[in-house]
């Protein structure tokens, strides 16, 4: 990652020298009790709307391995996020895009 005034540009790795507020920030969300937190909600979320996707029965089953290449990918500043999935949603427009399930 690089950034350029207030925007953070997500194609290059955060070199190790990079900015100490970024470096904090990757620290903190690659923790694994914050990635834990963040799949149980993404758990959650698909059961509370009655259908859990594939994405997520696939991450569901070897999630703590996930979490790991995840938080490792974090904190070597390497993370990329994946495609965004249209997504027919009740609403009008009916379409909109949705992170996979790695990357919410």
């Amino acid at each position: 990652m690089t950034t350029e005034g207030s925007a953070i540009s997500t194609t290059q790795p955060v070199p190790a020298g990079g900015p100490a507020h970024l470096r904090a920030t990757l620290a903190q969300v690659a923790d694994p009790d914050q990635l834990a937190t963040a799949w149980d909600d993404v758990l959650v979320s698909d059961w509370d709307h009655g259908v859990v996707g594939l994405g997520v029965t696939r991450f569901a089953c070897d999630a703590e391995q996930h979490l790991s290449e995840i938080a490792a990918q974090l904190t070597a500043g390497t993370y990329q996020p994946g495609r965004l999935a249209p997504v027919a949603l009740p609403r009008p427009g009916g379409l909109s895009s949705m992170p996979r399930c790695e990357s919410r």
